[in-house]
């Protein structure tokens, strides 16, 4: 155990944190061995789910449909030849070669991929908030260059008061349509053109007002990425310890958005 340091002066620390400054509060290695017997006893997503059914019981329940998005979890890059790249791709597992040392600061679970001409190195955390209070209801974590639309049907939430469903252009498909529908879901993506296939004025007036929507699923990763939770770097080895990490970043968001709509304003706010 070592007590917290602000990086403030010390005759300012009283001032500015009060009695607060003198507790005692756990080092890193201290949480990071806490959050690895978390990941060993598989009760991470637990904890996520027992948060969710306290906000469903209060006044917090999932109202106003639901909003589908995804942003990218980087890691940092792993800097190897071809050929040990090429066996990472190929069997997903570390080469044979590699020191029981070196496999454990290796992470062979990452990938790359590109978005507006942007490459993203690491995982991708898909989340499903509620319109109104801008909970995350359900999450998912992939590797980076998996799709977002390849976790959509599996994060929809069925608990929702309201049918309807938000999503950008890239859940576009018929698949995805069919199984929203077959879940008795109200589809409200926003349709994409194609070469040859340009949108309509009309669909080009729909995706706005549909985007008007969607778009309160940027303010939560607006909030969780640069306001309170940290980057968008996470820094674990691995999709298990991601998953984990990705997972307190998103119960700390639903905790962090508590806090707000708790405020003693004397009515609940949903901005």
């Amino acid at each position: 155990m070592r007590r917290w340091s602000t990086g403030l002066p010390a005759e300012f620390v009283p001032k500015v944190f009060g009695d607060w400054a003198e507790r005692q509060v756990p080092d890193a290695r201290t949480i990071w061995a806490f959050r690895e017997r978390l990941k060993q006893e598989g009760i991470h997503d637990f904890l996520f789910r027992q948060f969710n059914k306290h906000l469903e019981k209060s006044r917090f329940r999932a109202n106003g449909g639901q909003i589908v998005d995804a942003t990218f979890q980087e890691v940092p890059v792993q800097h190897n030849t071809p050929e040990e790249k090429q066996k990472i791709q190929e069997t997903g597992e570390a080469p044979e070669e590699w020191t029981a040392r070196k496999k454990a600061h290796k992470d062979v679970d990452a990938r790359w991929t590109k978005k507006r001409n942007c490459l993203h190195y690491g995982y991708k955390n898909h989340i499903n908030i509620d319109r109104r209070h801008k909970f995350i209801r359900e999450y998912c974590v992939t590797s980076a260059q998996v799709h977002d639309s390849q976790c959509f049907t599996e994060m929809l939430n069925n608990r929702a008061t309201s049918r309807k469903v938000w999503a950008d252009s890239a859940y576009m498909s018929a698949a995805n349509i069919l199984e929203v529908e077959k879940k008795k879901l109200v589809p409200l993506i926003n349709e994409k053109g194609h070469r040859g296939h340009t949108l309509t004025d009309a669909k080009k007036q729909e995706n706005r007002q549909k985007s008007r929507i969607r778009c309160r699923v940027e303010h939560v990763f607006g909030l969780m990425n640069k306001v309170a939770l940290g980057s968008r770097k996470i820094y674990t080895v691995g999709l298990v310890r991601a998953k984990v990490k990705v997972c307190f970043k998103n119960l700390a968001y639903n905790i962090l958005r508590l806090t707000i709509l708790m405020r003693p304003t004397g009515k609940l706010r949903t901005y």
